[in-house]
């Protein structure tokens, strides 16, 4: 669930910037000199999603080995779940 609300965030803050770099182009009337190649913005919004993903994975691959150092018994362990889960809503 909270995957899915990160990655419409993503989605909105990319058409935002896409909006925002054309409105700019518009009004400066300038074209690209340079030739510079700029990634479209659906592979910017793919690359995002990912780092998004690898995130979230590395997280449940830390988040279990920290808790059991951390952690002196199952039930605080389980309360502390709980308090994050709710803390991050």
């Amino acid at each position: 669930a909270i995957f899915g609300l990160y990655k419409a965030l993503l989605s909105e803050y990319h058409n935002d910037i896409e909006e925002l770099e054309i409105q700019a182009k518009d009004s400066s009337g300038e074209e690209n000199e340079n030739g510079d190649s700029k990634q479209s913005p659906a592979s910017n919004r793919s690359g995002s999603v990912g780092k998004l993903g690898m995130s979230v994975g590395i997280s449940f691959m830390i988040g279990p080995m920290i808790a059991a150092v951390a952690s002196p018994t199952f039930q605080f362990a389980s309360y502390f779940a709980i308090v994050c889960t709710l803390a991050s809503v």
